[in-house]
C-alpha cells in the first residue's frame, strides 16, 4: 500500500530543514493540529492537498475527514469552528475545512461523493497510507481529469471546479466520460449555482497558469455561454492578455478588465449581463467598463486634443485604479496586436503622457484663481480651461 511521508505542523513552526519536497508539511492552527495528532488513526486528509503533493506542487487546500466525532464533540474541542455554506454546508476552522464520517467504513463512501478521482485521494494521518477507492492516483500519474460517476449531479458547481482545475494544472486533459457528464448537466442546473460560487471559481481562473482551459472546456461542454456570455469567440484574446498583464500587475479588478476589455468596447450590455449572474465586486465592472471607455483614448494619445486626454486623466482620479494600471493594460493590448515594438518601447511611450500630467498638475494649481474666486463649480471649470489650455502647448 502506497504511502506518503507527512508532518503535522503548527502555522508558524520553523521550516523542516528537510524539505517540503521530501515530506508532506501539513502546517496548521495550533488546536487543529493537536486534535489531528490525538485522533489521527481516525483523521485523514483528503483531495486537493494530496493531489497536489502527488504532482510535485505546493499544497493550497488542507481539507479533514474525522470518524467518531459529533458536530457537539467537535466544537467543544475546536470552539472556533463554524458551519459555512447553504447548499452544500461545510464546517470550517481558520479556514480549514472539516467533514465528519460516522466510522472508517464511512470513509470510501464519502470520499467515492467527491467530484473527481484526483480528489478522491485521502492519507490517513498515523501511518500516512493512501486510500484510493476511484483510482485516482493512476489519472493523478497520466494526467486525467475523470468525474466520478453520478458525483457532478449533486452539485453543478463541480462543473466550473473542473474546468478551474484544468487551468491550474496544465498538462491534465478531461476524459470524454467527463465531457460527456458536463455536457448532461443543463443549463437550469448551472444557472441555479449562487452566484458568490462562480465569482470565486472566476477569482482562481485569473490568477491560473492557463485560464485559457477553463473557458476552452466550458466550450467543448457547450455551457459556456451560461456564465460568460459573448466569451466563446473572444476568450483566447482576453486570456493572452490577461497573462501579459500579469508581469506587471497582479491586481484582479485589472485581470478582470483585460479578461473582458473585448467585450466592454463592444457590448456595454454583455458586461451588465455577467453582473446580473455572477456576484462580481464592484470593483472590478467599474475597471472593465471604464478600461473599455479609456484605452482607446489612452493608446492613441498623441493624437487625442486636449480636452479628451484631461478627461483621461480626470476619470482615472476617479476610479479605483491609477493611470499607471491602465498603462499595464494597455501595453498588455498593445503587445497583442502590435506587430514590432517591445513592453518596454510601449511603456517609455506612455510615461511620457505621465509624466506631461504629473507637470501639468505642478504647474497649474488654481492656486492663483483661489485669490481672486470662491470655490465652486465656476473656480473648477475655469482651472479645467487653463489645463487645457497647458495641454495644448505640451502635447
Amino acid at each position: 500500500m502506497r504511502k506518503i511521508p507527512f508532518k503535522i505542523l503548527e502555522i508558524d513552526a520553523g521550516k523542516d530543514s528537510g524539505g517540503s519536497g521530501s515530506c508532506l508539511e501539513i502546517r496548521l492552527p495550533a488546536g487543529l493540529a493537536d486534535l489531528l495528532r490525538n485522533r489521527a488513526s481516525q483523521s485523514w486528509l483528503v483531495g486537493g492537498a494530496v493531489r497536489d503533493w502527488l504532482l510535485n506542487e505546493d499544497p493550497q487546500d488542507f481539507d479533514f475527514l474525522l470518524a467518531g466525532m459529533d458536530y457537539r464533540q467537535l466544537k467543544n474541542s475546536l470552539p472556533g469552528i463554524k458551519k459555512a455554506g447553504s447548499s452544500f454546508p461545510v464546517l470550517l476552522y481558520q479556514g480549514f475545512e472539516i467533514n465528519l464520517v460516522s466510522d472508517f467504513q464511512a470513509l470510501s463512501r464519502e470520499l467515492s461523493r467527491r467530484d473527481f478521482t484526483v480528489n478522491s485521494l485521502a492519507v490517513d494521518l498515523q501511518e500516512g497510507r493512501i486510500r484510493d477507492p476511484e483510482g485516482g492516483f493512476f489519472d493523478i500519474k497520466k494526467k486525467y481529469l475523470q468525474a466520478i460517476p453520478g458525483s457532478l449531479q449533486t452539485d453543478p458547481c463541480r462543473l466550473y471546479r473542473g474546468c478551474r482545475m484544468l487551468a491550474e494544472h496544465p498538462g491534465f486533459e478531461p476524459t470524454e466520460f467527463t465531457l460527456t457528464t458536463f455536457r448532461k448537466i443543463s443549463r437550469e442546473r448551472l444557472i441555479e449555482v449562487a452566484g458568490e460560487r462562480i465569482h470565486q471559481e472566476l477569482t482562481r481562473v485569473l490568477t491560473a497558469r492557463k485560464p485559457e482551459m477553463f473557458f476552452a472546456t466550458l466550450l467543448q461542454a457547450e455551457k459556456i455561454d451560461v456564465h460568460f456570455p459573448g466569451l466563446a469567440d473572444k476568450y483566447l484574446q482576453g486570456c493572452w492578455r490577461l497573462k501579459q498583464l500579469r508581469e506587471f500587475t497582479s491586481r484582479l479588478d485589472m485581470a478582470f478588465a483585460a479578461l473582458v476589455l473585448d467585450l466592454a468596447l463592444s457590448s456595454e450590455e454583455l458586461i451588465n449581463t455577467w453582473e446580473k449572474s455572477i456576484a462580481l465586486p464592484a470593483k472590478w465592472l467599474t475597471a472593465a467598463r471604464l478600461a473599455g471607455e479609456l484605452l482607446d483614448i489612452l493608446r492613441s494619445w498623441r493624437s487625442q486634443p486636449a480636452e479628451k486626454i484631461l478627461e483621461l486623466q480626470e476619470r482615472v482620479e476617479k476610479a479605483s485604479f491609477s493611470l499607471e494600471d491602465l498603462i499595464f493594460l494597455a501595453v498588455s493590448e498593445d503587445l497583442r496586436v502590435k506587430s514590432s515594438g517591445s513592453a518596454r518601447d510601449f511603456i517609455i511611450d506612455y510615461q511620457k503622457l505621465a509624466d506631461i500630467l504629473a507637470e501639468m498638475e505642478q504647474e497649474v494649481t488654481g492656486v492663483d484663481l483661489l485669490k481672486v474666486m470662491e470655490p465652486g463649480p465656476e473656480l473648477g471649470e475655469k482651472l479645467r480651461r487653463q489645463r487645457i489650455k497647458w495641454l495644448d502647448t505640451h502635447l
